[in-house]
């Protein structure tokens, strides 16, 4: 469940600086948060504290939340399991965060693979044929072989 974002106070991630306005509490709890409590940045995954007035901290690394006893092996491995499901790799067209499995598949020699590779959500990739995407940019262009002109 979502909290109202009169609950929690707006607040920069310290590792991304996206702004946070509200927590959701993983079981379904309405929960307003308390300072200590650990959170994950949705936009880049980082493990987070709420500071005194809500303000968001780096927590502690896991060794050192696992050392001092605040946190246990089953929890380290949940909150890993939730920012690997975060830190998918994000659509690179404007103004879209949606995750971002495929890559345009356009000919570019100025890129390692040789092609452009741009980021691409389901709904930005332009399917060309089978497993071959193109981003917006790239879309409308014919296809030259790597060489230059057929």
């Amino acid at each position: 469940m979502i909290l109202n974002v009169n609950d929690m106070p707006p607040a920069r991630c310290p590792v991304c600086f996206v702004l946070q306005n509200a927590a959701t509490q993983v079981d379904n709890q309405f929960i307003r948060p308390q300072p200590g409590d650990f959170s994950l940045c949705f936009s880049c995954g980082a493990a987070l504290r709420f500071g005194p007035k809500l303000e968001l901290e780096l927590a502690p690394t896991f060794d050192e939340l696992v050392a001092s006893g605040e946190l246990d092996e089953r929890g380290r491995r949940h909150i890993q399991r939730l920012q690997q499901q975060i830190r998918v790799p994000r659509c690179s067209v404007e103004a879209c965060d949606w995750p971002a499995p495929l890559l345009c598949d356009y000919p570019d020699p100025r890129h390692k693979n040789g092609t452009c590779n741009a980021k691409l959500c389901e709904h930005h990739a332009r399917t060309m044929a089978v497993d071959v995407h193109h981003c917006p940019a790239h879309a409308g262009q014919a296809q030259l072989p790597l060489g230059g002109a057929p």
